[in-house]
């Protein structure tokens, strides 16, 4: 019975009712999936197995970082494509660490093409500056090294850039 009608509901009107309903789930689900492999195609990385094999090499490396008690302070600041990345190191005791060779990877998880290395300079003393360009907003992975000798030291940070 709809509002008033006195005509019963027939078997005709059920099944237009059931399958217009998994109709339009099905067009729904059908528009979110292509939406979703529009925005996010996936992580991009050809050499997934080989870096699962070097697993160990980056235990024994993030221990000797370790060991080397350095305190690294790092800032990325800007609006829009500019943007100054800062990294302030400092030895176990907190005094600054100088001559380093430090560089940043840019990197763009979700799209080739697009990844930058820049070359951090000593500002100051224990203070390394760069001005870097994102050349599009979203989700950036800033990988900073920094060397000096035989000694190395290395970090990662996801960036949400506007």
């Amino acid at each position: 019975m709809m509002f008033g009608d006195t005509r019963p509901i027939a078997g005709r009107h059920v099944l237009a009712l059931v399958v217009a309903f998994f109709a339009t789930v099905s067009a729904v689900n059908a528009v979110m999936i292509w939406l979703a492999l529009q925005s996010f195609p996936g992580m991009v990385n050809g050499d997934a197995y080989r870096e699962g094999l070097e697993y160990n090499r980056t235990l024994e490396a993030r221990e000797a970082q370790r060991a080397l008690g350095w305190q690294v302070a790092v800032d990325v600041t800007g609006d829009g494509r500019a943007r100054r990345i800062e990294a302030t190191f400092a030895d176990r005791s907190g005094a600054p660490l100088g001559g380093l060779a430090v560089t940043a990877n840019l990197v763009r998880p979700v799209a080739r093409g697009i990844d930058r290395t820049v070359a951090l300079r000593e500002a100051g003393p224990g203070v390394y500056r760069a001005e870097a360009e994102f050349p599009v907003p979203g989700h950036w992975r800033l990988e900073l090294e920094a060397r000096r000798e035989a000694a190395s030291w290395r970090m990662e940070r996801e960036l949400w850039l506007n």
